[in-house]
């Protein structure tokens, strides 16, 4: 909320609220420096209209990324919303069985080309893309030819390989 600055905020009814009697009490919640930097924070989403750029990019990637899908039947589902999309890998269409090996094969091709995901879901199968509000359109066009290129030498050969 404070650009990494630890802040705090709390947002309920008068009626929950008059049941603290004035008692609340947070290190991070009120303080001068803390609410200034908050204050800055929302001014900068503002004027930088960042929350409209993280609509627009989040459109763009999961249009892109589900072209992606289309390629393979290694990708079950593309989601998200926004700046929070996630790809999840599986080995079998049939099955759905999960592949983390795969998951992983893409988190690190894609660090070759300088992208960083993270890897999610309860068996690790899942490549989660949390990207920051100040991503550009060039910015965005980087990260989709690097998971373009990782499906390619990884979910595609794989494919193949199965059916040799």
């Amino acid at each position: 909320m404070a650009n990494g600055y630890p802040m705090a905020a709390v947002t309920t009814s008068k009626k929950i609220m008059s049941a603290f009697n004035h008692s609340y009490f947070n290190t991070y919640g009120a303080g001068i420096l803390q609410c200034r930097l908050g204050l800055e924070v929302l001014d900068i989403l503002r004027d930088e209209n960042l929350p409209e750029n993280a609509s627009k990019l989040g459109d763009y990637f999961l249009k892109e990324f589900k072209k992606i899908q289309k390629k393979t039947k290694r990708i079950l589902d593309v989601r998200g919303s926004g700046f929070m999309i996630a790809l999840e890998f599986i080995k079998d269409p049939e099955t759905k069985e999960e592949d983390p090996q795969l998951t992983s094969l893409i988190l690190d091709e894609v660090k070759n080309h300088g992208v960083l995901f993270a890897k999610a879901g309860e068996n690790g199968n899942i490549v989660r893309i949390v990207g920051p509000l100040c991503l550009t359109q060039k910015d965005a066009e980087k990260v989709v030819h690097a998971l373009d290129s990782a499906v390619t030498k990884h979910a595609l050969w794989l494919t193949y390989k199965s059916y040799l």
